[in-house]
């Protein structure tokens, strides 16, 4: 998508962005990730990503090397995509070390005005078998859209 975009001349390919949600997240982690082989090769890279609430576990095994500066924001009550292996991979990646901001209070899905709700349908999570909390956090969906205005200006 990156180098699709960059091809077009009314887009500064300098200044191409990815962000991505949950699963979406924890691609952006993925195609930031200098240990991926076509991440690597890629003509063309982001200037920067953003990542709200990703899993964070696979691309910490591999040794996250980000291709690009990455803002991960992240709430610390999330039980479905936990806060801790991000806060991991942060502290373990070179340079640029990915910023994070995790919320306090908040879990998965804090960006919404959606009420918390037990989602038992999700197999996976923090404990298995039990589901997972999912809904909005007003003071971090606030906070995380100042963060975002801020980290883009930057670049």
């Amino acid at each position: 998508a990156v180098a699709f975009l960059a091809e077009h001349s009314d887009v500064d390919a300098k200044r191409i962005g990815l962000i991505g949600w949950s699963n979406g997240g924890s691609t952006v982690l993925a195609a930031t990730n200098l240990r991926q082989r076509d991440v690597a090769a890629a003509a063309v890279r982001p200037a920067f990503a953003i990542a709200f609430y990703p899993g964070c576990e696979l691309e910490l095994r591999r040794r996250y090397t980000p291709s690009a500066p990455l803002l991960m924001l992240l709430g610390q009550q999330d039980d479905w995509t936990p806060a801790a292996p991000c806060l991991a991979l942060a502290r373990a990646a070179s340079e640029p070390r990915p910023e994070v901001v995790a919320y306090p209070g908040a879990g998965h899905g804090f960006d919404s005005d959606e009420p918390v709700r037990l989602r038992k349908d999700v197999p996976n999570g923090v404990n298995p078998g039990q589901g997972v909390h999912v809904g909005g956090h007003p003071a971090a969906w606030r906070a995380s859209r100042e963060r975002i205005l801020r980290f883009v200006s930057e670049r």
